[in-house]
């Protein structure tokens, strides 16, 4: 009843367990479906409106740029075609028609008359141009009596000076340098600067000097509106500015400080420190940034792998998307946490840049907690209640079942009573009637019912047979053939004495009734009361052991094939001449299998080690019965195992010849 009860127990809380994580997978199924909704509509709404950022950040580096052009394109171009040329000067002696033409003297010249004062330089036309056959009004030969300006030099004049003061005061905000650079540009040597228009705070930033240096190569190249690469000047980063002017003989070049851009775009995105901001390049180098120190960090050459990955994947997108980076990552000394990344290009005269906007995903994941929380407060609730029912419902079904098998266990215990009484009402009680035989004998069951049997009866020549049998398996079904073999043996050993045809008989008929792969282990032993031969036939069944000086000794009978197994199976008698007053133990299997605590098994050694003979000593048994040498190995048996429950089914039977006196035990004779 305990087992089936626990099994049904285990049964129905493993069916209401299964349930109850039924319900907790549902309710996670559901809750993370609800989280990840929310969090792809809020994820949603933050790359939409990163896009809206970086589109507005884009744009306004992109007229940054183009403002600068722009103002840089009011000088002619070698391009420009000469109706664009005289269109322009038209205009130009217009606004200058009534200005003043100053005395255009040498620099180092002194006035040539009071009251005139030396011409201010011209930033932009250094040189004003010459009819064929009129001398340079610059002529060292000639500087005291210059001739007087045409009209042609007097809108150079004017044009240039407007164009350097209007170009002065529109990029002074916005550029750190505007010069003019002389061609040609030679490979080697200082490059030709003339002019200086926008000159910033001493010591701050590179000269004009280096950053013609710097990009000398690149001027050389200068054929139309361009941008130059990025370049750091001590930890400073800067492009150039350049347009062709004065018809190809010069370039004008205007040096941006990127500082200018982050601090007019980018630092008004930096108030969340785990935002970033980047401004890269089309070498992937990064020009401005919301932290200084990814300034010129190469993105495809130092930081996250992972990143590097995905912009490169947004490059071929064109570099106008947003991607989820759902891993912190590095780029250059700088760590993020997992962000939104959102890129948006930008175009400037041929030049391919792009900007990052990065939001942590935590402020998405805050938005989706603050509902998620809520959502999860009643699942609790639910998986609570759910789960105090599933309790309530095993626990009801658990006492009814226990209630039932109570009653069923009382009614079983009844029916096993009754049939342990019946199987004991097949055992003998008493020994055999002729005074020189002693038997006793023992049935432990391994449950109510046993499989094991013993029996002993007078056959009809006055011998006495004495039978120990054992049927595979426990309960009503081996007690069952238990009684049937037990029956067969009686009724044919009154008709065949043999014990070894009496044998081939039981199996026989066994063979035609056994099923479900059972079989039946039996020892027969005929002893005649009168001191002649015991005849013995074993199926299956360890030999019997005779009581010697210190140990049992086990008989020579060599054991044959077990009952029921094979109908044509056969069997030898043994007979042999035992001493006077010998003791004889029989045993069934349950007797070496007993366990101890520990698991070691009894075996066949330690039955063999029982006998109750103190060594040198042959009278111990004379003043004894069978049963006192059964109770003897009982004991030890039982010591042996200890608190130990029985494996198996352990029957004894001690028999006992008496005699007035007991000789020593001499050797054995067998006889077939």
């Amino acid at each position: 009843m305990e087992f089936a009860v626990k099994k049904f127990a285990r049964n129905v809380l493993l069916l209401h367990l299964l349930l109850l994580l039924v319900v907790l997978a549902l309710m996670l199924f559901a809750s993370r479906a609800i989280r990840e909704g929310a969090r792809e509509q809020a994820q949603k709404q933050a790359e939409s409106r990163q896009r809206i950022i970086a589109a507005q950040t884009a744009r306004g580096i992109e007229a940054f740029y183009h403002s600068i052009v722009s103002d840089m394109d009011l000088m002619p171009r070698p391009e420009d075609d000469q109706q664009d040329r005289d269109r322009l000067g038209k205009m130009f002696s217009e606004m200058t028609r009534d200005i003043p033409i100053p005395v255009f003297g040498h620099p180092k010249t002194e006035p040539s008359s009071p009251g005139t004062q030396p011409a201010p330089r011209n930033p932009l036309f250094p040189k004003p141009a010459t009819r064929p056959g009129q001398k340079d009004f610059r002529d060292p030969e000639d500087k005291k009596n210059p001739p007087p300006p045409s009209s042609t030099q007097r809108q150079q004049y004017v044009r240039g000076l407007l164009l350097g003061q209007v170009l002065s005061r529109q990029l002074e905000e916005r550029v750190s340098h505007m010069f003019v650079i002389g061609r040609p540009i030679p490979k080697t040597g200082p490059v030709p600067i003339r002019e200086v228009s926008v000159t910033p705070a001493e010591g701050v930033g590179p000269t004009p000097e280096q950053l013609a240096e710097r990009y000398r190569d690149w001027l050389r190249d200068v054929h139309a509106q361009s941008i130059s690469k990025f370049e750091l000047f001590d930890g400073k980063g800067y492009n150039l500015v350049a347009i062709p002017v004065t018809r190809g003989s010069g370039v004008m070049v205007a040096a941006v400080p990127v500082a200018t851009i982050t601090e007019l775009y980018l630092s008004t995105l930096n108030n969340d420190p785990a935002t970033g901001v980047l401004l890269v390049n089309d070498s992937l180098t990064v020009m401005a940034s919301s932290r200084p120190n990814l300034v010129g960090v190469n993105i495809s050459a130092s930081g996250d792998p992972d990143l590097a990955l995905n912009l490169e994947a947004s490059k071929e997108a064109g570099f106008k998307e947003s991607r989820v980076i759902e891993h912190p990552f590095k780029l250059g000394e700088e760590k993020f946490d997992p962000a939104l990344l959102t890129t948006e290009p930008i175009e400037i005269a041929g030049r391919k840049w792009f900007i990052v906007v990065g939001s942590p995903l935590k402020e998405v994941d805050g938005v989706v907690a603050a509902l998620f929380s809520k959502i999860f407060i009643w699942a609790i609730f639910v998986v609570a209640a759910v789960t105090v029912i599933l309790v309530s419902t095993s626990v009801q079904m658990i006492r009814n079942r226990l209630r039932l098998e109570r009653v069923q266990t009382e009614a079983i215990h009844k029916e096993l009573d009754r049939a342990r009484q019946i199987q004991q009402a097949w055992l003998p009680r008493e020994s055999p009637r002729s005074p020189n035989i002693d038997v006793a004998a023992v049935n432990f069951p391994a449950n109510h019912i046993s499989g094991d049997f013993y029996n002993w009866f007078e056959l009809p020549d006055g011998r006495v047979a004495v039978v120990i049998g054992d049927v595979t398996g426990h309960g009503m079904s081996a007690a069952f053939l238990m009684a049937t073999t037990q029956l067969l043996v009686r009724t044919t050993m009154q008709r065949i004495s043999d014990p070894a045809a009496c044998l081939d008989e039981i199996n026989r008929q066994l063979c035609t009734l056994i099923f479900n792969g059972q079989f039946v282990t039996l020892q027969i032993a005929v002893i005649d009361p009168d001191g002649g031969p015991i005849e013995v036939s074993s199926a299956g069944h360890p030999a019997p052991l005779l009581a010697g000086d210190r140990t049992f000794e086990p008989l020579p009978v060599e054991s044959q094939l077990v009952l029921g197994v094979d109908p044509d199976a056969t069997y030898q008698t043994v007979t042999l001449d035992l001493p006077v007053g010998a003791s004889l133990l029989m045993f069934t299997d349950g007797a070496p299998d007993v366990q101890a605590p520990n698991g070691k098994r009894f075996g066949a050694q330690g039955l063999h080690g029982t006998c109750p003979l103190r060594p040198g000593r042959t009278s111990d048994l004379s003043t004894h019965d069978a049963r006192w040498l059964l109770d003897a190995v009982v004991a030890k048996v039982n010591h042996f195992r200890g608190s130990r429950e029985l494996g198996d089914d352990l029957t004894l039977v001690a028999i006992r010849t008496k005699a007035p006196a007991l000789t020593p035990t001499g050797s054995l004779v067998g006889v077939a």
